[in-house]
């Protein structure tokens, strides 16, 4: 929508008094509509220039007038520059808001000081919500009915809908100066919108909250305030951060890489809403050092399969583990397999259907047979049957701590976790074993190859597999190279293989 906004400031010659001075007045002319309203000021024609709508002299009086004059015409293109352009605006109503008459709207086209407060307030109420939403799941009969958290979850998605939009005239204000930290909980608010609808994780959410209290610990650190303007955003802003999450914080270089990833994806949002032009971090590379993906060998799985718990607990979890093992699902994914994500494939077994709750991408893959034989163990355990679950999973937090008791009582150096068990089926069960990495990548549920090149690393077994069979290839059953019918050696008269320098000695 085109609007217009004229000032005319003049004096009003209908009401000149006995001394023939007139009142002063600003005309307001919005789109053809005027109003106008007084200066509170009266003065002789021969004190005012109508060309140049200011008072005529050089006395204190006279620039103070035409100082005003000016500040009055700033304030009143600055609140009309306010208005959304979609909004209809009326001269009579701008004024108004000039004299502070429309308190409503003035507040509105302020930058709400409790906004972040507010938004700390919704995450409490929605995790406070999931804590009512897990117990009501795991304790029969315990919290209000689901139905009624439900309509708590809906209730709390139209008062995220409401306080946006009212936080949108502030939030498109170009004059008002946006921060940092308005940036992480706008970022935020809009995630957790996304997660009430379904479209994102309830725990990636959860990290998105961990990485605000790291960005205003930074703040504080280095700063000694609690935010800071987006505009004065520096690029050493990602250098000082990483060292201090590396050095004060003594995380790692690919953890601390990944915040600054956040920070730069924060204000990649900051960009988008139009609060800068463009993002002063962007030029700063986050910079990876691949780590050894850690997996269990085929006799370390045997062994830990092989093992007497004699304990229930213990022995339970450890079927869990060896079911990701062989599938390679992550620690939610298997959490929450139910019933309908088993069906009958093309070969006639059974396969796993379902969507990896990181990515959203799809994972499926027929059972190798200890896995569909695990889920046909648990088919009528209590839990599973209780929660319609395919198998009997702890908490994350109990499951690893069971898990490390595991890998003790088995003897196995290398720390088990549910991404070891990935691990685990990407290299020792699928890609030593010759699965194309296309077929593995699917079924990883990963969105591109590239993530799952992170697991093709040869291990030792399969270079040596691998190099065995392409020495039978060259060189037979000998030493010499076979080409063409015809043996070549470097010297036929070395030593033999594997000949020490002493026993080499003492033939002579």
């Amino acid at each position: 929508m085109s609007r217009s906004l004229s000032i005319l400031v003049y004096l009003k010659r209908q009401k000149k008094d006995v001394d023939g001075k007139m009142p002063l007045y600003v005309r307001v002319t919005i789109d053809g509509a005027s109003s106008d309203f007084t200066l509170t000021r009266r003065l002789l024609a021969a004190e005012w220039s109508q060309p140049k709508q200011k008072c005529i002299g050089k006395s204190p009086e006279c620039q103070s007038l035409n100082a005003r004059i000016a500040k009055v015409r700033g304030d009143l293109t600055t609140l009309f520059d306010r208005f959304p352009v979609q909004e209809v605006v009326k001269a009579k109503q701008l004024i108004n808001l000039y004299h502070g008459a429309d308190l409503e709207k003035e507040q509105q086209l302020k930058k709400d000081s409790q906004y972040h407060q507010r938004v700390l307030a919704i995450i409490e109420q929605y995790l406070a919500l999931k804590n009512k939403q897990k117990k009501a799941l795991t304790k029969a009969g315990a919290g209000p009915h689901p139905d009624r958290i439900a309509e708590e979850f809906d209730a709390l998605v139209r008062s995220i809908e409401d306080f946006l939009q009212q936080s949108r005239t502030w939030m498109d204000d170009a004059v008002v100066e946006k921060t940092l930290m308005d940036a992480q909980y706008t970022f935020l608010l809009k995630f957790l919108y996304k997660v009430l609808k379904g479209t994102a994780s309830h725990e990636t959410f959860r990290k998105w909250v961990s990485t605000k209290n790291t960005f205003l610990g930074f703040l504080q650190y280095r700063y000694k305030a609690d935010d800071q303007l987006l505009k004065g955003v520096p690029l050493k802003f990602a250098v000082d951060l990483h060292e201090y999450l590396t050095l004060t914080n003594s995380i790692g270089n690919n953890a601390a890489m990944k915040y600054i990833k956040n920070l730069k994806q924060v204000i990649d949002d900051a960009v988008v809403q139009g609060w800068l032009p463009q993002n002063p971090l962007e030029s700063f590379k986050c910079t990876y050092v691949d780590p050894e993906r850690q997996a269990l060998t085929l006799d370390e799985i045997a062994r830990v399969i092989a093992h007497d718990f004699n304990n229930a607990r213990l022995s339970e979890v450890c079927d869990v583990f060896i079911f990701c093992c062989f599938t390679g699902f992550a620690y939610q994914e298997v959490y929450n397999l139910r019933p309908r994500d088993l069906s009958i494939g093309i070969d006639k077994k059974n396969w796993i259907n379902t969507n990896r709750n990181k990515t959203k991408n799809p994972e499926f893959l027929p059972l190798l047979p200890i896995a569909d034989d695990l889920i046909l163990k648990y088919r009528s355990h209590p839990y599973c049957i209780k929660y319609k679950k395919l198998l009997p999973v702890n908490s994350n937090q109990r499951f690893n701590e069971y898990l490390k008791e595991i890998g003790a009582r088995c003897q196995i150096e290398l720390e088990l976790t549910t991404h070891t068990a990935r691990h685990t089926f990407a290299t020792t069960i699928a890609i030593e074993h010759d699965i194309p990495l296309k077929i593995v990548s699917t079924m990883l549920g990963h969105r591109t190859q590239r993530t799952t090149e992170i697991y093709a690393r040869a291990s030792k077994p399969a270079i040596s597999r691998h190099m065995s069979a392409l020495q039978e290839k060259l060189f037979g059953d000998g030493r010499q190279l076979q080409v063409n019918n015809q043996s070549y050696s470097i010297d036929p008269n070395l030593p033999e293989k594997n000949t020490t320098t002493k026993a080499r000695a003492a033939t002579k």
